[in-house]
């Protein structure tokens, strides 16, 4: 009888194939793929990858404006119902 160790649980238990099967979480348990689709080459890891930081190049320049002066804008039209 094949036993597979859950990493799910906190004491990581060998577990039955046939309770894999009936668990709720098969479908993305990385333990029951790997029993099901075994490596190639098992010595060959995963480089866990960081997330790109993305930061701004520049921030927008603050532009004081006066109390009388007019800002460009489009003209807005009346609606007549």
């Amino acid at each position: 009888m094949d036993y597979i160790t859950c990493n799910q649980k906190k004491n990581k238990p060998r577990i039955s194939v046939a309770v894999c099967v009936k668990c709720r979480r098969k479908k993305n348990c990385p333990d029951y793929g790997k029993y099901l689709q075994p490596l190639l080459f098992p010595n060959l890891r995963k480089e866990k990858t960081k997330a790109p930081i993305y930061r701004m190049s520049s921030k927008p320049k603050r532009v004081e404006s006066e109390v009388g002066e007019v800002l460009d804008r489009p003209e807005q039209l009346e609606l007549n119902l």
